[in-house]
C-alpha cells in the first residue's frame, strides 16, 4: 500500500496564495468602480452632446429655411416672377416644420423661448410684412416698397436672422465645449488606469520576487546539488529542514540520491560483470578456430574475430568494422581470396545473395586463398523475434581436411592398384594348384610366387602401419650405437644381384657411429636407393658416400636418372604423393617410401636435403649427430631350453593361425591346449592353470580379448600368469596402460619369435604376471 503523504505545515499556496487573491480582487473592484464612473460620466456627457447635435441640426435647418426664404422673397420683388413666389411660400412651409421640431427636442428653456420667438417672427412675417411687400411689387411700387423696408419691419427681419446666427454659434460652441470634457475624461480615466496598473504590477513584481527568492534559492541548491550527485559526490541540503513543499522536495531528491548512489553500485557491479563477460565472449570468439564475421541487414560488418582479421590480413587498413557492404567484400577479395576473376566474382555473388535473399537455412562456398588456404564460409541469416537483423558468416579452414581427402583421393586408386596386382597373382595360382594337377616343381613355383606376393601385400600393409605409427608417436625405436657404414654396405649388397645394370659404388671411411635403431636405418636406405634404381630405368651409377663436418655424419644417395622436377621437391615427402609426368608414370610406387624415409630420419634427430636436375639426376643428402659414447647395450637373449615341459593356453578363433602356433610351440618344448572361445578358456582355468597364454583380442562372441584381460586381472590365482597378446589390431594405448601392455604381436609376425619371447619372459621374468608384447623388431617385414 502507498503511504499517504504528509502535508506541510505551512506551505507555498497558505503563503501567498490569500494576498495574491485579495490583491487581485481589489484591483478588480477598483478598476471596476472607476470603469462605471467614467462610463456614467461619458454617458451623461453624451446625451448632452447628442441633444445639442440635434438642436443644431434644427437650428441649422431653421437658419437654411429662413435664409432660403429671404432669397426667393427678394428674388420675387425683383423678378415678380410668380415661380419664386411660390417657391416661397414651400420655404416658408419647411421653415414652419423646422419650428415645430424643436418642440421634439428634450425640454429646455432656451428652446422654448426661442420657439417662442420663432412663431412670433413667422407669424409676423407670414401675416403683416409678407403681403405688404407682395402687395407693393404687384403694384411695380417699389418706392413704397423700400420705405417699408427701410421702415421697422424689414429691419426686424434681419435683427432675427443676426440672431439666428448668434444662437446657433452658442450652440456649436456648447457642442465643441462637451466634446472638449469628454476627451478630458478619458484622458483622466487614462490615467487612473495607468496609475492602478503601475500599481498592480509593482505589488505584482514585489510579490513574484519574494516567491522566486522562496522558491529559486532551493532550486538552485538542488541544482548544485545535482552536479554533485552527478559527479559522484556527498549532497546536503539546508532545504531538506522546511516545512513547506520545497522541504518535502529536498527530502525526496535526497532519498532519490540515496537510491540512484545505491543503483549506480549496482549497474557499476553490473557493468563490470557484463564487461568481464564481454570480454570473455570475445576472446572465447578470437580463440575459435573459425573466422567469424557479424554483418547486419543492411550488409555494414559490425563484428569479427581475431581468426578473420588474420585470414582478410585486416591490419592493412586501420578499421575494419563498420564499412559498407561494398568496402568489406572489395578489401576481402583484394587481401584473402586467390587472384582469379571468377573466383573473386563468385565470392561477391556469395555474400550478396547471403545477405539480400530472404535465405532461411545455411549457405556454404569453398573459395582458396592468396596463402593457398582452402577455406569453406558458411551463412547463417541471424533473427530477433521474426525480423531479420543480420547474417553472420563462418570461415573455416579445412586445407587439412581436404589435403586428406586429396590424400583418400590417391590412397584409394594407390590401394586399389597395389593390393590388387599381388592378390590377382595369389588368387590365381592358389585357383591353379586347387583345380589342377600339377608336377612338384611347378607346385613349388607357384607356391615360391604366392608367398612372394604374399611378402610383398605384407610390406605394403607394414607400411602403411609403420607410417600410422610414426606419424602418431607410437612408434617405439631400439635405438642403439651403429655403424652407418655397415648398413650402407649391406644394402649394397641387396641390390647389386638383382640389378646387374646399375653400378653400386660405396666411398667410406671409418668415421664413427650414430644412435639409431638400425632395423629402420637400414628401412631408410632401402627406399633411398630403392627409389635411385627405380628411377634410373637406363641403369648408370649409383653412388653412396658417408663424410663427417663436425659433430656429424652426412650421408648422400646420388644417381644419374631423370631426375625430380623443382616444383615436385616441396611435395615429395607427402605420403602417397608422387611425380605426375610421362616418365615417371610408367615406374609406378605407393607413394609411401620417402614419407617413412622422413619420419624415420626425424625420429633420429636428422636432417634431409634433395638436389635434382632433370635428365642429370638427384641428390639425397641425410645428416646424423655422431654417437661419441661407447654404449654396448646387449639386448638379445639368449636361447635357453626349458628343461620342463611349460603349459601354454592359446586363445585365437582362427583355426589357420592356431594350427601353426600350436606346431611352432609344440616344436619349441611347450605342452599347447587350444581354446576358440575365451569363455570356455576361463571355466578350463579353474581346473588347469597355463603357464602362459597367447591371446587374440578380437572373437565373434559377446567376451573380447579385453573382457578376458579384465576377469583374468581380477583373479587372485590368475592375475599373474604372463599373457602374450596376438592381435591383428592396433595398439590402444588406454587400454595397454590399464592392463600394464608393452607392445603387441601384431599380424603378421614370425612365429617362432613368439617362442622366443615366451621362454625369455618364463625363464627370466619369474612369471609375475606381465601381458609380454614383442618388440617392432618381432614383426614380419
Amino acid at each position: 500500500m502507498f503511504r499517504k503523504r504528509q502535508k506541510p505545515f505551512f506551505g507555498l499556496r497558505k503563503r501567498y496564495f490569500l494576498p495574491i487573491v485579495c490583491i487581485s480582487f481589489l484591483f478588480i473592484v477598483i478598476g471596476s468602480a472607476i470603469t462605471y464612473n467614467h462610463a456614467q460620466t461619458q454617458n451623461e456627457l453624451m446625451e448632452k452632446r447628442n441633444e445639442i447635435e440635434m438642436k443644431e441640426e434644427v437650428l441649422q435647418q431653421i437658419e437654411y429655411h429662413l435664409n432660403k426664404v429671404i432669397m426667393r422673397a427678394r428674388g420675387f420683388y425683383a423678378f415678380q416672377n410668380e415661380s419664386e413666389l411660390t417657391q416661397l411660400y414651400i420655404e416658408l412651409e419647411s421653415l414652419n416644420h423646422s419650428i415645430k421640431a424643436l418642440k421634439e427636442l428634450p425640454y429646455d428653456s432656451d428652446i422654448t423661448e426661442l420657439e417662442t420667438e420663432l412663431n412670433a417672427f413667422y407669424l409676423s412675417y407670414t401675416e403683416e410684412i409678407l403681403p405688404v411687400a407682395i402687395a407693393y411689387v404687384k403694384a411695380n411700387d417699389y418706392e413704397s416698397l423700400r420705405q417699408f423696408g427701410n421702415n421697422g419691419p424689414m429691419q426686424e427681419v434681419n435683427d432675427f436672422i443676426n440672431y439666428m446666427e448668434l444662437y446657433l454659434q452658442a450652440a456649436v460652441e456648447s457642442r465643441k465645449d462637451i466634446h472638449d470634457l469628454l476627451l478630458l475624461q478619458v484622458q483622466r480615466q487614462r490615467r487612473i488606469l495607468l496609475a492602478l496598473t503601475a500599481f498592480v504590477l509593482l505589488v505584482f513584481v514585489l510579490t513574484t520576487s519574494r516567491i522566486l527568492r522562496y522558491i529559486s534559492s532551493p532550486l538552485e541548491e538542488l541544482t548544485e546539488a545535482s552536479d554533485a550527485l552527478a559527479r559522484g559526490e556527498d549532497i546536503h541540503l539546508n532545504a531538506a529542514y522546511r516545512k513547506d513543499e520545497m522541504g518535502m522536495l529536498a527530502k525526496s531528491f535526497i532519498t532519490m540520491a540515496k537510491t540512484v548512489n545505491q543503483k549506480n553500485q549496482e549497474l557499476l557491479v553490473r557493468h563490470e560483470k557484463a564487461e568481464t563477460e564481454r570480454q570473455l565472449n570475445q576472446d572465447i570468439i578470437d580463440h575459435v578456430n573459425e573466422g567469424i564475421q557479424f554483418v547486419n541487414s543492411e550488409g555494414m560488418l559490425i563484428h569479427f574475430n581475431e581468426k578473420f582479421c588474420d585470414l582478410v590480413q585486416c591490419k592493412k587498413l586501420e578499421n575494419l568494422e563498420d564499412r559498407s557492404f561494398s568496402q568489406w567484400v572489395h578489401f576481402f577479395i583484394e587481401n584473402a581470396v586467390i587472384k582469379d576473376p571468377q573466383t573473386a566474382k563468385e565470392v561477391h555473388s556469395f555474400f550478396q545473395e547471403a545477405i539480400e535473399r530472404n535465405h532461411p537455412g545455411i549457405r556454404q562456398y569453398r573459395y582458396k586463398t592468396v596463402r593457398n588456404l582452402v577455406v569453406d564460409v558458411y551463412a547463417s541469416p541471424v533473427f530477433r523475434g521474426e525480423e531479420q537483423v543480420g547474417t553472420i558468416f563462418v570461415h573455416r579452414d579445412i586445407t587439412k581436411q581436404y589435403e586428406i581427402d586429396e590424400m583418400k583421393t590417391e590412397l584409394v586408386s594407390t590401394v586399389s592398384h597395389e593390393l590388387r596386382t599381388p592378390l590377382s597373382s595369389v588368387l590365381g595360382f592358389a585357383e591353379l594348384l586347387l583345380e589342377k594337377e600339377l608336377s612338384p616343381e611347378r607346385q613349388k613355383k607357384y607356391i615360391q610366387t604366392i608367398y612372394k606376393e604374399a611378402n610383398r601385400l605384407t610390406n605394403l600393409i607394414n607400411a602403411f602401419l609403420d607410417l600410422q605409427k610414426m606419424e602418431s608417436g607410437t612408434l617405439k625405436y631400439q635405438k642403439e650405437a651403429v655403424y652407418l657404414v655397415d648398413i650402407l654396405k649391406d644394402v649394397i649388397d641387396v641390390f647389386k644381384l638383382s640389378h646387374p645394370d646399375h653400378e653400386f659404388i660405396l666411398l667410406k671411411e671409418d668415421l664413427g657411429k650414430v644412435y639409431g635403431d638400425k632395423e629402420k636405418l637400414t628401412q631408410l636406405y632401402m627406399n633411398f636407393v630403392s627409389n635411385a634404381v627405380k628411377f634410373s630405368p637406363n641403369g648408370g651409377r649409383i653412388q653412396l658416400s658417408v663424410t663427417k663436418e663436425e659433430n656429424q655424419l652426412i650421408t648422400k644417395i646420388m644417381d644419374e636418372g631423370i631426375g625430380i622436377p623443382e616444383k615436385d621437391i616441396p611435395k615429395l615427402f607427402n605420403k602417397f604423393y608422387r611425380v605426375d609426368n610421362s616418365a615417371t608414370r610408367k615406374i609406378g610406387g605407393t607413394g609411401l617410401g620417402l614419407a617413412i624415409a622422413k619420419e624415420i630420419i626425424m625420429a633420429h634427430e636428422g636432417m634431409l636435403v634433395v638436389e635434382s636436375k632433370i635428365g642429370e639426376g638427384s641428390t639425397f643428402l641425410i645428416r646424423f649427430p655422431v654417437w661419441e659414447e661407447e654404449l654396448v647395450q646387449d639386448n638379445k637373449v639368449k636361447n635357453i631350453s626349458v628343461t620342463d615341459k611349460d603349459l601354454v593356453m592359446v586363445v585365437e578363433d582362427d583355426s589357420s593361425l592356431a594350427m601353426l602356433l600350436t606346431e611352432e610351440l609344440n616344436n619349441h618344448g611347450f605342452e599347447v591346449i587350444h581354446f576358440y572361445d575365451p569363455e570356455e578358456a576361463l571355466m578350463t582355468m579353474g581346473e588347469v592353470l597355463p603357464d602362459g597364454i597367447v591371446l587374440d583380442l578380437m572373437f565373434q562372441g559377446e567376451t573380447d580379448g579385453w573382457e578376458f584381460l579384465r576377469k583374468l586381472k581380477q583373479n587372485k590365482k590368475w592375475k599373474n600368469i604372463p599373457v602374450f597378446i596376438s592381435s591383428a589390431l592396433d595398439e590402444v594405448i588406454d587400454k595397454s596402460k590399464l592392463y600394464g601392455i608393452e607392445d603387441y604381436f601384431t599380424k603378421p609376425y614370425p612365429a617362432g619369435r613368439l617362442s622366443e619371447v615366451i621362454r625369455e619372459r618364463l625363464r627370466n621374468q619369474s612369471k609375475k604376471g606381465q601381458i609380454a608384447l614383442p618388440k617392432k623388431e618381432d614383426r614380419m617385414d
